[in-house]
């Protein structure tokens, strides 16, 4: 795909006139996103056909122009005109630029909102243009016996340029649909506060966890619209995290509203890390308890399921669904299909829980993990707007991490999760530039009493946190027991999390145990990390 190919299309001068308006306008309608659809537009046009027109190459001069300036961050007309007098070729034009800032004024909410979606088309256009002519060579081996390509590599290579193109296209509509702004005192303000507002008081923006203390980091629970990304060590409880947040949506959030009433909320638990029986196996272990199945009848089994669990509940209205993938086998863009597949069955996906990042791949793979894994954080983000709906995943942290809470360990240091920061999200820089809340976990010990908890501590946060007994919290320890059963606490008067596992320690004593296993047996699985 040649990004660099020229679109031959024609602007009249009218409409290229209203454009440098747009351009001089400070209407609110007007986002920098905006702006960086124009960027894409004009330079991709190619001037074939303006090459006749000296008025049409000088408009379209000064828009480019124009277009760099405002993304420099200045959208002052003033200031604009300031920037146009410092280059000499429209130094002569000032006076007459002048003019077309009180025409800017007059650029109606309708006229901005018209131009904004025009251009939003045009970049769509401009997307499947340049695909046009990959797409019709791949169809091409398709009818070509002498071809020497397998033709399941040919449908691959198909599929792939076409979820390519299919992201971009819906990432540039995802865009578009999220830049319209309130003004405050404006015409549009009663409107657009309402409808927030509606959005905010909706009972179902927030999803639960079973834990109050990790409800309150997150901010009241998952929001609709976010990106999430939990942060630990090899073999430090991230498959074993995810599925309990994802059986806690259901449990947590009954009488859950969906958008369309005709369908049934359901949250869905990717694994791409353990198989559906050993991911069973966990669950019961999570609901009911460690029993040896193969020694109970089914009866007993389901039994014991419902006797301990809410699964018939009615009024639990959410359905977990447990789907296996395997590793590397699907992109970002299967989850488009999966929402419009769980559609047709009458459910609506209300959350994505995906376990793990590193497993699934992005719509466009570069072949370096750190690009990856930016780009499927970014796929992920773009499809939790487009679908609102919280995304919520998990990676490794960096070799550097690992070997800094050994060297804790081995110093009987406490609140070993302290001394972690964004610096261990490793050279993936795209996972804490995209994601909205990342939160580091760890499996830590307490060698007074053998206590097992996993420790979590908020890196990075959209929001503001909300407060605990008086102060922020950006970091908790829960208990964890058997290495699997996060004890749930959202029903209990009182939180079971500490705030610090070294003032619940009445003494010192040294304990070499890293997730589990000891610091000189630990497995050299540095390799399999990303980072």
């Amino acid at each position: 795909m040649k990004n660099n190919k020229k679109i031959i299309t024609h602007f009249t001068d009218e409409y290229l006139f209203h454009i440098i308006i747009y351009l001089f306008s400070e209407n609110k309608l007007i986002s920098r996103q905006s702006i960086k659809n124009m960027k894409m537009l004009f330079s991709s046009l190619s001037l074939t056909p303006y090459e006749k027109s000296d008025r049409s190459l000088a408009r379209l001069e000064l828009i480019n122009v124009l277009i760099d300036i405002r993304l420099k961050g200045i959208s002052s007309p003033d200031l604009l005109l300031n920037s146009l007098d410092d280059i000499n070729k429209f130094s002569d034009e000032i006076d007459l630029l002048r003019e077309l800032i009180k025409e800017a004024d007059c650029l109606t909410d309708d006229e901005i909102k018209y131009i904004n979606s025009d251009t939003s088309d045009r970049i769509t256009f401009i997307e499947l243009y340049r695909y046009k002519d990959d797409i019709t060579d791949l169809l091409d081996r398709l009818d070509d016996e002498e071809s020497e390509e397998r033709l399941s590599v040919t449908n691959e290579k198909i599929i792939n340029t076409l979820s390519n193109l299919l992201g971009k296209c819906k990432k540039i509509k995802t865009e578009q649909d999220n830049s319209a702004p309130i003004d405050i005192g404006g015409d549009n303000f009663e409107e657009e506060m309402i409808n927030v507002i509606h959005e905010i008081k909706q009972p179902s923006i927030f999803l639960k966890t079973g834990i109050k203390y990790l409800n309150e980091l997150l901010d009241g629970g998952f929001e609709k619209g976010r990106c999430y990304v939990f942060l630990g060590l090899a073999g430090g409880g991230k498959s074993v995290l995810l599925l309990h947040i994802g059986r806690w949506i259901r449990n947590y959030n009954r009488n859950f509203k969906t958008s369309d009433p005709m369908k049934r909320p359901m949250v869905v638990y990717l694994t791409q890390e353990n198989t559906r029986r050993e991911t069973i196996e966990r669950y019961y272990s999570m609901e009911v308890g460690n029993d040896d199945l193969t020694n109970m009848s089914d009866e007993e089994i389901l039994n014991k399921i419902y006797t301990k669990t809410n699964v018939k509940n009615s009024d639990n209205n959410i359905i977990l669904r447990i789907l296996y993938k395997p590793n590397k086998s699907i992109n970002t863009d299967y989850l488009y299909k999966l929402y419009e597949d769980l559609q047709e069955e009458g459910y609506e996906m209300v959350a994505l829980v995906q376990d793990y990042m590193k497993r699934i791949n992005p719509v466009n793979p570069t072949g370096e993990m750190r690009f990856d894994l930016a780009n499927i954080v970014d796929e992920f983000k773009t499809f939790a707007i487009d679908k609102n709906i919280p995304v919520i995943t998990a990676s490794q942290l960096n070799r550097t991490a690992a070997q800094t809470i050994a060297e804790a360990v081995q110093k009987n240091k406490s609140d070993q999760l302290s001394l972690l920061g964004n610096h261990n999200i490793g050279e993936s820089w795209g996972i804490n530039e995209n994601a909205d809340k990342i939160i580091l976990i760890l499996k830590e010990y307490n060698p007074d009493d053998g206590s097992t908890y996993m420790s979590f501590m908020d890196t990075k946060s959209r929001n503001k946190r909300k407060k605990v007994s008086g102060s922020v919290l950006t970091t908790f320890a829960h208990p964890i027991i058997d290495d699997i059963l996060l004890v749930d606490d959202y029903s209990l008067t009182e939180p079971k999390s500490i705030r610090s596992i070294k003032q619940e320690r009445v003494s010192k004593v040294a304990t070499p145990i890293l997730n589990g296993r000891k610091i000189t047996d630990m497995e050299e699985d540095d390799n399999s990390m990303p980072f």
